[in-house]
């Protein structure tokens, strides 16, 4: 497989993009609800690159899924949220949308994988989501439909809808606004509502800004999708970045990403660990698997392209347990 791809067409973008002001006032929208998290400079050993990193750790929920939470939530009717709202996530958009919905006293429904990290699925509990594991994430898919049309909720799902992809829209501008005349700006995909979104609103303000993509080799959806030129669905999926292990692509977010993105990369997991552990040596920093991987990408197949560039990279989340935290770091 390769491990640099741009995409084979643009497909035509299926959402109306928000403008300039759009984006100031959705900003503003959920600012009483969220961190402005700053942008950091990362001092990471055997790199020559003016390095930074958007610290979404910092974000309440431990990630940045509590903006398309939040913004989500609050375009419901009262009838909707009367009704209570579902979703299906590995973890942190299970968290940030269980936390929002407590927040606004709405019934909230996740569904996650069994192999999900425990202290995730105790954390939504507390939160006061009801919770349904299943053994996949096809399986968990599956029955998101069954059970949202069952109980007639409202889907909020963890990257494929307009909300979510115009609420990550307001991450790129505030990196944008914090990191001017960046050369490149790397992400982590999960479903791509985070790369979506970030990717248009950096190509609106910075264009000359390179936009890369980073997905573990045990889940190339995206990666996949660029190379066929149309979304793809996976068979299997094997990885420890749980955050990064969307099933499918889904048209919303491969249509934007096909325009604004400029190429994907992918990175193993013996990678990412080593990113992980360069994180904590060199920044005293703990992250899960998923936020390590753009440092992974910067560190290994982007190394000699962004060499003595000013690159910008986003550390999406660090909700994991310390037991499993300390087991990658043992590798």
């Amino acid at each position: 497989m390769s491990k640099f791809t741009v995409p084979k067409i643009k497909e035509p973008i299926q959402l109306a993009l928000p403008t300039l002001d759009e984006l100031n006032t959705i900003s503003k929208i959920i600012t009483p609800y969220v961190r402005h998290t700053p942008c950091c400079q990362m001092h990471i050993s055997n790199t020559q690159l003016d390095l930074w990193a958007k610290m979404e750790i910092w974000q309440k929920s431990g990630s940045f899924k509590i903006r398309g939470a939040l913004y989500s939530l609050l375009q419901l009717s009262k009838e909707e949220k009367a009704a209570g709202v579902i979703t299906a996530s590995a973890g942190n958009h299970a968290l940030a949308l269980s936390l929002a919905a407590q927040r606004f006293n709405i019934p909230v429904t996740v569904l996650m994988p069994r192999q999900a990290d425990p202290q995730r699925v105790e954390l939504c509990r507390q939160a006061g989501a009801a919770i349904i594991l299943e053994d996949s994430f096809q399986a968990l898919f599956h029955q998101l439909k069954v059970t949202q049309q069952q109980k007639g909720l409202t889907l909020v799902h963890p990257y494929d809808g307009e909300n979510i992809t115009i609420a990550t829209a307001t991450l790129g501008l505030e990196i944008s606004q914090q990191l001017p005349d960046l050369d490149a700006l790397v992400v982590a995909i999960g479903g791509g509502g985070l790369l979506s979104g970030v990717s248009y609103t950096m190509k609106l303000l910075q264009p000359a800004c390179k936009i890369y993509g980073v997905e573990p080799e045990g889940a190339p959806t995206m990666h996949n999708s660029f190379a066929q030129g149309k979304c793809v669905q996976l068979d299997t999926i094997d990885t420890i970045a749980q955050s990064l292990s969307a099933p499918e692509t889904k048209t919303l977010g491969y249509s934007v990403c096909s325009h604004y993105v400029d190429a994907i990369v992918t990175v193993s997991d013996h990678q990412i660990t080593d990113a992980m552990q360069v994180l904590f040596k060199d920044m005293k920093l703990a992250v899960e698997p998923a936020a390590a991987a753009s440092l992974a990408a910067i560190m290994g197949p982007l190394k000699d392209t962004l060499n003595q560039q000013r690159v910008g990279f986003i550390l999406c989340g660090s909700n994991m347990s310390l037991d499993e935290f300390q087991k990658y770091l043992a590798k």
